[in-house]
């Protein structure tokens, strides 16, 4: 069976401040929603996968392929993932949403069970990417350490994301694509850069290690 390459897609996309100025902790305010109660536990950055400044090229997500990102995951800390950063963008227009979803991970590829999914309008990440743009997955779902999800990016429209590093620098899983005239819903390894960028957000819970 033949293997075809994913889709480059030409947005606009500028380079992201150096990851050593974004500490671990993260603010409260960044969240539409708050901590429900006392005792909620620290919300701390746990995982992360950098991306190219400046970018050669970009990632299409959607477009005339249809194509789809994901990226595999395997977080350190037991809680509630109940946020992302992600170095995306999408066109103007309606239709140009984001779809995120948080999935189980079968054979080490992004499996079919929705854990959880959030749709981001265009206007909420915008066309163009500076940084990290946060996008807030609460009420978010758990996650145990040791135990990999994945990260599955969509759209109905045309959207973007930076390219991660060149080879395979983050060791806690690979990314992957499905695109048209591929064969539907066979995820495909990304190469030579393996990985998508990004940083996971989680709430740490009291008791847990």
């Amino acid at each position: 069976m033949k293997k075809l390459g994913f889709l480059l897609f030409p947005l606009v996309l500028v380079a992201c401040a150096d990851s050593s100025e974004h500490p671990a902790a993260v603010s409260e305010p960044l969240f539409k929603s708050g901590c429900p109660g006392s005792g909620c536990g620290s919300v701390i950055v746990d995982q992360v996968s950098e991306f190219e400044s400046p970018a050669p090229f970009t990632w299409g997500i959607g477009g005339s392929s249809n194509q789809i990102l994901g990226q595999v995951v395997t977080p350190v800390h037991n809680g509630r993932l109940i946020g992302l950063d992600l170095a995306a963008a999408c066109t103007e227009g309606a239709a140009n949403e984001l779809d995120v979803e948080i999935r189980d991970v079968d054979a080490g590829q992004p499996g079919s069970s929705v854990l959880l999914r959030v749709t981001v309008p265009n206007d909420e990440i915008g066309g163009v990417v500076s940084e990290f743009v946060r996008i807030d997955l609460l009420p978010g779902v758990f996650v145990s350490a040791g135990t990999q999800f994945a990260i599955v990016l969509s759209s109905p429209g045309e959207c973007g994301t930076q390219v991660g590093l060149l080879g395979d620098p983050y060791d806690g899983g690979d990314g992957w694509f499905i695109a048209d005239p591929n064969p539907p819903d066979v995820w495909v390894p990304l190469t030579p850069r393996r990985d998508l960028p990004f940083r996971t957000v989680v709430r740490v819970l009291p008791g847990l290690p």
